[in-house]
């Protein structure tokens, strides 16, 4: 059979479509997991900064097409803000071994302190960047990511108190509740990690409020 130039040229571009086809959807099933993604992203972040994460970037290290990352994520401002909630999970998990039902608070705290502050030097432009996209976020539903992962972090600071069988009974009461406690000690953490203060002051304002009779 002879083909004349335009089917040619119709064959060709079909078999250039059929490339590109395969090309786009050969991506690893092993790394098309949100938690997985946020993985990479914690990495390149790691390597390059925070401000370096953009959404070709992140696909290309995933091994998937662009197109599925934006199923996970809406934008870039999405992916940076759930990648620093990751982080901050990560930061404030237990170290291996260790459990919330056999930790004084005040331990916890500053081992969670130490942690934060060594991880946090991999991240020159962590607090610079977190501060700016918290700014541009809005009610968006990346701030709500942001929200619901400090709700997770209250809860285990929470949950650690409260199993904390050295801490007096009467330390807390309706008005003055162990919830408004756990806001203000996650505050204090923040705001001494920022200014490259350590936690010392902090600590003996937990131990003056919840192991000594007022």
């Amino acid at each position: 059979m002879i083909l004349d130039n335009r089917q040619i040229l119709r064959y060709n571009i079909l078999k250039v479509n059929d490339v590109h086809f395969e090309e786009v959807t050969k991506i690893n099933p092993e790394k098309t997991s949100k938690e997985e993604i946020l993985r990479i992203c914690i990495k390149l972040s790691e390597e390059k900064g925070l401000r370096a994460l953009n959404m070709r970037a992140v696909a290309g290290e995933c091994g998937i097409a662009l197109g599925t990352l934006y199923n996970y994520f809406s934008d870039k401002e999405d992916l940076l803000i759930c990648t620093i909630s990751k982080l901050w999970q990560d930061l404030f998990s237990l170290p291996p071994h260790h459990d919330e039902e056999n930790l004084l608070f005040t331990e916890y705290v500053e081992m969670i302190f130490g942690n934060i502050r060594e991880r946090i030097a991999d991240y020159p432009d962590f607090f610079s960047t977190h501060s700016s996209v918290i700014a541009r976020s809005g009610k968006s539903r990346a701030l709500s990511e942001m929200e619901r992962c400090m709700a997770e972090i209250r809860g285990t600071m929470l949950n650690v108190l409260r199993n904390d069988s050295a801490a007096v009974s009467d330390a807390f009461d309706g008005e003055f509740t162990r919830e408004s406690f756990v806001e203000f000690v996650l505050d204090n953490i923040f705001l001494q990690l920022m200014q490259g203060k350590p936690c010392d002051t902090l600590i003996a304002v937990i131990g003056r409020t919840i192991y000594k009779e007022l």
